[in-house]
């Protein structure tokens, strides 16, 4: 005997338009983004979102030689120098968000690496109608002298160098783009992570004598953690300024002699100065990142840190 069986009537997913003709599968609305650096965090950037396949993504470079090696891994790119205002109001006429990777290439100054750059951007964004939001990484050597206090993203700066001033100057300039779209500024610790472990970054600094004595506190960012930082700053539509650092501040010095002793590679020769590594004693506080929501994975002597160190 036939048993009585109640139909449901379940409603179709709501990726799928429905007529009577038709079934039509809806595409999420892809999102077009600039990254304008595929040096360290920008190009681990790109790989990350690619495997996300919810962006269209295009990086700039300033290399030509780059190019090449950046298509064999079928990675997007164009040639892009930021004081080129003509090629990148081209490329910026569809662009909806972007973030601002840069670094100096060996000979280039930091004036013309950032300031200019911002500078350009300001100019050519003046007539942009299409970007919603501009992510710009800064660094934590904004803060200056803390001598060994804390410091959080609305206190005043204090840059020590005119590499410092400079990046001070290149925030000002982005901010002053916040009337017209969202502008975040994401201030980056040291940046470690695969490829360039504590362990190189000591055995860079162990081949000369130092000058600083090492009592100053570290702020490290892993890679990994800047990329899913500004992953979810664009998520949230976060404007403002983030510190971007982990959680543990341990000394300089009292850091890279432990791994010396336990990799048993040649230590620091420290010297007397009391002057920073970067021109101030700070403890750069992450706590307002952390009141969005965010959780950083890495702390500078976590176990998946030292893993890296031996692969």
């Amino acid at each position: 005997m036939r048993e009585n069986v109640s139909w449901v009537r379940i409603p179709p997913p709501p990726y799928l338009f429905h007529s009577r003709e038709k079934v039509t599968l809806m595409r999420p609305k892809m999102i077009n983004t600039m990254i304008f650096g595929l040096g360290y965090i920008g190009l681990a950037l790109y790989k990350y979102w690619k495997r996300q396949s919810k962006r269209l993504i295009v990086g700039t470079t300033t290399s030509q030689n780059k190019i090449k090696r950046l298509n064999d891994i079928h990675c997007s790119c164009l040639l892009i120098r930021g004081n080129d205002a003509n090629t990148l109001r081209n490329a910026l006429d569809a662009t909806e968000e972007i973030v601002i990777s840069v670094a100096p290439k060996k000979g280039a100054s930091y004036e013309s690496t950032y300031l200019e750059t911002a500078k350009t951007f300001s100019s050519v964004l003046k007539q942009n109608r299409s970007l919603k939001h501009l992510v710009y990484l800064s660094s934590t050597s904004v803060y200056g002298e803390k001598f060994g206090k804390w410091a959080v993203e609305e206190e005043a700066l204090n840059p020590q160098s005119k590499n410092a001033q400079i990046l001070c100057e290149t925030e000002k300039t982005y901010l002053q783009l916040n009337n017209q779209m969202r502008v975040s500024i994401l201030r980056l610790g040291g940046i470690y992570g695969p490829e360039r472990t504590h362990v190189s970054i000591l055995n860079r600094l162990a081949k000369a004598p130092f000058a600083v004595n090492g009592n100053g506190f570290s702020n490290w960012a892993h890679q990994e953690d800047i990329i899913r930082s500004i992953d979810w700053i664009l998520k949230k539509k976060l404007s403002g300024i983030y510190n971007i650092c982990s959680d543990d501040h341990p000394l300089k010095k009292e850091f890279f002699d432990s791994i010396s002793a336990k990799m048993n590679l040649p230590q620091i020769k420290w010297g007397l100065s009391t002057t920073n590594m970067r021109g101030g004693n700070v403890k750069v506080c992450n706590e307002k990142i952390k009141k969005t929501g965010f959780e950083f994975l890495h702390t500078c002597h976590g176990p998946l840190d030292w893993i890296s160190f031996l692969n």
